[in-house]
C-alpha cells in the first residue's frame, strides 16, 4: 500500500491555496502555518524552483484524541499537505496518517484506526481541493 496519497488539478498553486481556509473550515480543520518552500529557498541563494508550499493543518478534536489514546502521537503533529506545482497544474498530496502511526510503532490498535480515520478525512479535504 502506498505511503502517500496525492491528486492532480488543472488550477493553478494559487487558485488551490484561495480554497485552502473554507475547504479546512468545511470538514473542521484549520490552517496552523504555511510555508512557501520555493520562496524560502530563493531567499537562502537556492532560486529556481517550482511553486511548493507546505501547509501544516490540524482538527483539535482529532489531535486531542490521538494524544489521550497515546502520547506518540506528538511526533505526527500536526498534519502536513503540500501543494506543489506538477505539468500544468497542481499536485496536492500527504503521507498517509495511518502509515505513519504505524511506522512509530503504535501498538494501540485504537491509535492506528483513528489514523486511518484522519487519512479519511484528510483525502476528503485533498479531494475538494483539487476539484
Amino acid at each position: 500500500m502506498p505511503f502517500v496519497y496525492s491528486a492532480r488539478s488543472s488550477r493553478g498553486v494559487d487558485q488551490v491555496l484561495e480554497r485552502v481556509p473554507a475547504v479546512l473550515a468545511e470538514h473542521r480543520f484549520g490552517l496552523l502555518w504555511q510555508l512557501d518552500v520555493a520562496e524560502t529557498l530563493a531567499g537562502k541563494g537556492f532560486a529556481g524552483h517550482e511553486p511548493l508550499h507546505v501547509l501544516e493543518v490540524c482538527s483539535p478534536a482529532r489531535a486531542d484524541e490521538a494524544l489521550r489514546t497515546d502520547d506518540r502521537a506528538a511526533y505526527l503533529l500536526p498534519c502536513r499537505i503540500a501543494v506543489r506545482a506538477s505539468g500544468e497544474g497542481t499536485e496536492v498530496g500527504m503521507l498517509r496518517p495511518e502509515r505513519l502511526f504505524e511506522a512509530v510503532g503504535a501498538d494501540s490498535g485504537p491509535l492506528v484506526e483513528l489514523g486511518r480515520t484522519v487519512e479519511g478525512e484528510l483525502r476528503d479535504i485533498i479531494d475538494d481541493l483539487v476539484r
